[in-house]
């Protein structure tokens, strides 16, 4: 007695196996690409905008010191200050703190 062999079925049981194997891969990696994106992002995003606060004309350079010490102590963070000032013969001095 001679078996014959159904050809449609090989090639659908790789078919199937293949699907498989990618879903097992792709599972892993997909979790670990979008882990990688999100911390990256998190990276280049900072959570601090940049305030400018300009004192009138009648106050010091000094005016928001306050400020700055009392939103650092509240939220625990360490805010950069730079310092710019601009005298009458049009140079710019500047204090980093």
């Amino acid at each position: 007695m001679m078996r014959t062999f159904n050809k449609q079925k090989k090639p659908a049981k790789y078919l199937i196996i293949l699907t498989t194997i990618l879903v097992i891969l792709g599972i892993p990696s997909y979790i670990w690409t979008k882990k990688n994106v999100s911390t990256l992002a998190g990276r280049y995003n900072s959570p601090m905008s940049p305030i400018i606060m300009i004192p009138g004309s009648s106050a010091s350079a000094d005016r928001f010191d306050d400020l700055v010490k009392t939103i650092n102590k509240q939220y625990g963070e360490h805010h950069s200050l730079l310092k710019l000032t601009v005298n009458t013969d049009g140079k710019i001095t500047y204090k980093a703190l």
